[in-house]
């Protein structure tokens, strides 16, 4: 801890402490990699003691180092070790597939017609290998598509090494697939054929569909067979599929319908749906796309019984982001009884702008249906510190007296980033959280920021 607090000292502190924290929690090279370049100032002591903090064995520190060096030497030892330490392959694999090196597509060859005797390693060699496009590995992946030894991970990716060659040979092998015993096989097969030729495979996609049982594992990927057709049959089976008994089902064909918001046919599907039996989704997904002919059905559903039903009404009709929609966005504020409602409700106002947010949030700290500690009033406050307004000097000034250390560190934050005489206060606030040890990694991110240390988190 700095003995005093000179800008330069409590910055390095507070970069210390970023990533320290965060390094702690880095699972792969990548990671390891924008920690290294986040502050490139850091000093070389500070990454060693990163290091010797011990949170990290050494070895995986050495493995990071050797992955940083462009040396075939180094890569050809991480190849050896991701074949013999199982315990770290999946890590020290999806490290190698991060380097992109000529040296490691011979090996991911080399190793390819080996026995993969876990599907970690099966599956990294595979994904590997799509990195580099070669006709001849087209062989390898039938090779190992038609191995009935091989685990159902393995064959559904060498079925996905061969959508980097579309082609009509390719869409005439993988129709065998369809019948597979295999759901994952089975399901991308048909996502594949989908993508070379829709026109081919609508109707090959649609029998397998018809012959499968509505809790068969492939029915999911059948449906994002049918989002790469645009076609209206295709359409109108996915508008079936939203009333899927499987929730996997019907939530992937709301996203596949989605990305379709100017189709008539789902369109009128979603208004049918809400106006007789309305869903939390169909609400917010008319709101989305604007549908005017849904006006009344929102303002309708935001005096439900179900609070979801109120929800998405709330999300669907804040979309409009007009006046009328606003007064109806702030009636519900007032007078709705659920929480979570008018929550929602606030939170959708601050997103449509920042003066919204001033009116929605800042009654919300002193409202009386949650405590002082609950995260509703966290995530108000959250969002309001990222806003340059007098007005919110007042409520951040006493929130200083919380019992909360998050509501008190939000609060010394947006102080900070106010004129000297509150960024004195802001400062001191902080300061106290780290020497109580409760600093959170969120509030030296700030600080750091605000002294054009952008740490791209």
């Amino acid at each position: 801890m700095p003995s005093s607090w000179k800008t330069d000292e409590y910055l390095e502190h507070f970069k210390y402490m970023y990533l320290s924290e965060t390094f702690d929690h880095a699972r792969n090279f990548n990671d390891c990699i924008e920690l290294i370049q986040t502050l490139p100032e850091v000093t070389f002591e500070t990454v060693v003691a990163l290091i010797e903090k011990g949170n990290h064995h050494r070895s995986d520190c050495v493995i990071s180092i050797l992955a940083l060096m462009d040396d075939i030497e180094a890569i050809e030892f991480l190849i050896d070790l991701f074949e013999l330490d199982r315990s770290r392959r999946q890590w020290i694999g999806f490290m190698l597939l991060d380097l992109h090196h000529e040296v490691i597509k011979v090996a991911f060859s080399r190793l390819v017609f080996a026995n993969f005797n876990d599907w970690i390693k099966g599956v990294v060699i595979l994904r590997g290998l799509r990195q580099y496009k070669d006709d001849a590995l087209i062989d390898v992946y039938k090779q190992i598509a038609e191995d009935n030894t091989q685990s159902e991970d393995i064959r559904h990716d060498a079925i996905m090494g061969l959508e980097d060659y579309p082609s009509q040979a390719t869409f005439n092998y993988l129709r065998q697939f369809l019948s597979n015993s295999m759901p994952e096989v089975r399901g991308r097969a048909s996502i594949i054929l989908a993508k070379i030729d829709s026109a081919q495979a609508l109707p090959l996609v649609l029998y397998a569909i018809s012959n499968a049982d509505d809790d068969d594992l492939a029915m999911p990927l059948y449906v994002d067979a049918l989002g790469e057709i645009s076609d209206d049959e295709a359409t109108t089976q996915l508008i079936q599929f939203l009333d899927h008994p499987n929730n996997e089902v019907s939530s992937n064909a709301f996203w596949v319908l989605g990305k379709r918001r100017d189709n008539l046919l789902f369109i009128q599907a979603l208004l049918d749906r809400a106006k007789h039996n309305p869903t939390y989704i169909d609400l917010e997904y008319l709101g989305d796309m604007k549908v005017e002919e849904a006006r009344p059905i929102l303002t309708s559903a935001l005096t439900h019984e179900d609070e979801y039903i109120r929800i998405g009404a709330v999300m669907g009709l804040a979309k409009f982001a007009d006046d009328n929609a606003i007064n109806k966005l702030f009636a519900v504020l007032e007078n709705d009884t659920s929480t979570d409602v008018r929550w929602t409700c606030a939170y959708e106002l601050a997103r449509i702008s920042d003066e919204l947010a001033v009116k929605a949030l800042v009654p919300l700290l002193d409202d009386d249906s949650w405590t002082a500690t609950d995260p509703i009033a966290r995530l108000a406050v959250k969002n309001l510190v990222r806003i340059d307004s007098t007005e919110l000097v007042e409520p951040m000034l006493k929130l200083l007296d919380s019992e909360d250390t998050i509501l008190r560190q939000y609060a010394g934050c947006f102080l900070y980033s106010s004129d000297e005489e509150q960024k004195k206060i802001g400062l001191s606030v902080v300061k106290a959280e780290y020497e109580k040890g409760k600093l959170m990694i969120e509030s030296a991110r700030w600080i750091l920021k605000k002294h054009g240390i952008d740490l791209g988190y």
